[in-house]
């Protein structure tokens, strides 16, 4: 069994920064880290888009989906893979070549002038959409409870949340 078992969340150093790659010892979960990696990665691309489609968490004041060309919709993705060191490596995200309006979606537009966010008492901007905020955070307590609800997680090195219940 490999020394670094765990699951471990990290970013790479890449122009993307709306992309969360993670990476879990093969072995993990009795076998099944794989299938349990790509479990969350589904849930987590679907919750993306599923915010897309709703307008996003804070809604803009046209209303409706967050989709005009679908260049960002269709930007969102998840890739599964080995690294070849006997651990599964996976990323999720808009991994898929995001344009660039995708971070003022994203975070929306704060700052001052023409562009900020009415929700700050501005007369203009884009209020922030928060999917991949939402789903990054979603998939680690969605990964936390999956390894939970394994009978021997609570005394691996997987369950890394100490429990008060």
């Amino acid at each position: 069994m490999s020394k670094r078992t765990g699951i471990y969340f990290f970013t790479k150093n890449s122009p993307n920064e709306f992309e969360q790659y993670l990476s879990l010892a093969a072995e993990a979960l009795d076998g099944l880290a794989e299938e349990v990696v790509s479990a969350v990665l589904d849930r987590a691309v679907k919750r993306m888009e599923g915010i897309i489609n709703d307008g996003g968490i804070n809604k803009t004041i046209k209303g409706g989906p967050r989709i005009d060309s679908r260049d960002m919709i269709n930007s969102v993705g998840s890739t599964l893979t080995g690294n070849g060191k006997a651990r599964v490596q996976a990323s999720f995200g808009f991994i898929n070549d995001a344009p660039i309006w995708t971070r003022f979606q994203e975070r929306g537009t704060r700052a001052l002038g023409p562009m900020r966010n009415r929700g700050s008492g501005g007369d203009g901007g884009i209020a922030p959409m928060l999917a991949y905020a939402t789903a990054l955070g979603e998939a680690i307590v969605d990964f936390q409870n999956r390894v939970d609800s394994v009978q021997w997680a609570s005394f691996s090195q997987l369950s890394m949340i100490d429990r008060k219940n």
